[in-house]
């Protein structure tokens, strides 16, 4: 289970290029790299807005905003006003999913509650996850199927590992492969597979020893990937394109893997549509799924962003990639946070030492390392003065604050709905 009491952290990947790295982009195959000598790419069926993507997202909708709260070392929920929904009384507790949240009984097992408290699903199982899709994946006896909303078990445990249901889909693991199932646990592909990734946009990746590609809601290969290399870390298809990428061709393989981390020599990456024509280039050091019809690509060590066309939109600047919510992006330059607009453009210097991202129209930042932490606006004014020991989740406006071992949840005013507990 996941931790009830998430505080936040902040993660950017890291990467180098050397300046002879960049000379080798024009020497993979023309095949791959048809735009190393022109811009040729092709859309995704994308408007025309250039909006940055929200990178950050919630699964839980504004009707299901009920808060975790500890009291006297239980736990229970407020509603956004403050009001107590459900009495402490939980040793462990999940946030609400499609109206159900994972509790911790006292025998070490997890069941599930209604918006009201009222247990619908006994603590009787080893392990659960939230639900998705009416479905939530249980673990009993060290295998892991699925319930309904109701408790009833629809897969029976028989699986090393599974994913949530995606799309009306979901992975599930035997010994070391990996199959897909349908909802009510029949299987669309029998375990084959060495990788995968979630259904998106109709098709799964899936990875074996010799092939990779795509399959689609019923199975059946419709990509079978030759020259390129399935990302299985990401998201699959994402605005009619998804991520691939190749290794440093011939002998620039053995050159580039001696100042490689893995030996084998650096990726190049670039974007295939449904076709499963390369559609834009294998030319970038990096890449991230689309959204909104944007990419994060880096190229030179930087991150910038791209659109379904392979066009530039925001040039790479960015040591790492900006996380962007509410159309601000959280960026480090030289070596302090700060915020860019979704051109690109420094709209709140770096000066933070910590930082999150926009919700609500607010962010949590800290001036100084190991100093106290407050909340700016979309300006950069400090609207709640540096008070809080660390920050939280935010929801519907509300704000998760840490003073010592006690948490406690504020407005947007700073003015406490729940005072700190524990």
């Amino acid at each position: 289970m996941v931790k009830t009491e998430a505080r936040h952290s902040t993660q950017f990947i890291i990467m180098a290029i050397s300046p002879k790295q960049l000379l080798l982009i024009c020497l993979i195959p023309l095949s791959l790299l048809s735009a190393c000598g022109s811009s040729l790419a092709i859309s995704a069926n994308c408007s025309e807005q250039t909006q940055v993507p929200n990178q950050v997202k919630n699964g839980i909708s504004e009707s299901e905003r009920l808060l975790i709260i500890k009291k006297n070392g239980k736990l229970g929920f407020i509603d956004t006003t403050g009001r107590i929904v459900i009495q402490p009384q939980f040793h462990s507790l999940e946030p609400f999913s499609e109206n159900r949240a994972a509790f911790g009984g006292k025998n070490g097992r997890w069941g599930f509650i209604d918006r009201t408290g009222k247990v619908i699903i006994p603590p009787k199982f080893d392990n659960v996850d939230q639900f998705h899709q009416q479905r939530a994946a249980v673990k009993l006896g060290g295998k892991w199927g699925f319930i309904d909303l109701n408790g009833k078990i629809v897969v029976q445990p028989q699986f090393t590992q599974i994913s949530y249901f995606s799309e009306g889909r979901a992975a599930v693991q035997v010994g070391y492969l990996w199959g897909f199932i349908d909802e009510e646990g029949k299987f669309i592909v029998k375990p084959k597979f060495s990788g995968y990734t979630d259904f998106s946009e109709g098709l799964a990746g899936f990875e074996s020893t010799d092939t990779s590609g795509f399959i689609d809601r019923n199975g059946k290969v419709v990509i079978e990937l030759k020259d390129v290399n399935l990302n299985i870390e990401s998201l699959g298809f994402r605005n009619g394109l998804a991520p691939v990428w190749v290794r440093s061709p011939g002998i620039w393989q053995i050159i580039d893997g001696i100042f490689d981390d893995t030996g084998r020599g650096r990726k190049f990456w670039g974007f295939i549509d449904r076709t499963g024509r390369v559609a834009i280039p294998l030319k970038y050091d990096d890449v991230r799924n689309f959204e909104n019809c944007l990419a994060a690509v880096k190229i030179g060590g930087k991150f910038g962003f791209i659109n379904t066309s392979g066009e530039m939109v925001i040039q790479p600047q960015f040591k790492d990639t900006p996380l962007f919510s509410e159309g601000l992006g959280l960026v480090m330059i030289n070596q302090k946070y700060g915020y860019v607009d979704q051109t690109g453009k420094v709209v709140i210097e770096p000066m933070f030492d910590m930082a999150t991202i926009f919700s609500g129209g607010l962010a949590s930042v800290q001036i100084k390392k190991d100093g106290k932490w407050g909340f700016i606006d979309r300006t950069g004014k400090m609207v709640i003065e540096p008070q809080f020991d660390e920050t939280g989740i935010s929801a519907s406006g509300i704000r998760q604050v840490w003073v010592g071992n006690k948490y406690g949840y504020i407005d947007k005013t700073g003015k406490y709905v729940w005072n700190p507990t524990n």
